[in-house]
């Protein structure tokens, strides 16, 4: 069966998928390495978070550049890869953490194997 999926609200896509327009940060500081690879490696972006999930509560990041999943909790990858715009990612969770947290205990069904977290 097809996982339900729950995307992130818009603003906060937006403000990831401005991120990656800008070209890939080298580091949590914001220094960005610009080249002229970058038309269109945005367009494919989505984050998003399943409804039934298994354990550790995380999310899902889909890129032109490849497919994550990070943990809510502290953003570690848990699998795969997004490439060289991972710290796009990373600075952009610290800012939206508590709302990935907020957006997760919103989806779970009363069955679901992944209760609530605290933020």
């Amino acid at each position: 069966m097809e996982p339900i999926r729950i995307p992130v609200p818009t603003e906060l896509l937006e403000e990831l998928r401005e991120s990656f327009k800008q070209g890939p940060m080298l580091d949590m500081n914001g220094l960005r390495f610009l080249t002229e690879d970058l038309v269109d490696e945005y367009n494919g972006l989505k984050v998003e978070i399943y409804i039934d999930e298994h354990p550790p509560p995380h999310f899902h990041v889909t890129t032109a550049a490849g497919e994550a999943s990070y943990s809510i909790l502290n953003c570690e990858p848990l699998v795969g890869d997004i490439g060289k715009f991972r710290f796009n990612l990373y600075k952009w969770y610290e800012k939206n953490r508590n709302l990935l947290i907020i957006i997760w205990n919103k989806t779970r069904p009363s069955d679901c194997p992944v209760g609530p977290i605290q933020a």
